[in-house]
C-alpha cells in the first residue's frame, strides 16, 4: 500500500488530552519506576510499578476526559 495515499490518523487517537510524558528511571530493585506527567493539565506523579503508572493515567483521564468536540 502506498503510504502517501493512506488515510490520516483518527484525531481522537492522537488527542493532546491523552498525551503523557513518561520518564523511566533505571532501577534494578523495581519492576518499573519513574515519573509521569499529563501534558495538558501538568498533573504529575512518581510511580514504582506498571500498576501505579496505569492507575495514574486512568485517574487523570477520568478527571480530564478528552475533548471530543
Amino acid at each position: 500500500m502506498d503510504a502517501s495515499k493512506s488515510e490520516p490518523p483518527d484525531p481522537c487517537t492522537l488527542s493532546i488530552h491523552r498525551a503523557f510524558v513518561i520518564r523511566v528511571f533505571g532501577r534494578v530493585d523495581a519492576e518499573l519506576a519513574g515519573q509521569v506527567e499529563h501534558v495538558v493539565s501538568g498533573d504529575a506523579s512518581q510511580f514504582r510499578s506498571a500498576d501505579e503508572l496505569l492507575q495514574f493515567i486512568r485517574r487523570v483521564l477520568r478527571v480530564y476526559p478528552p475533548d471530543n468536540s
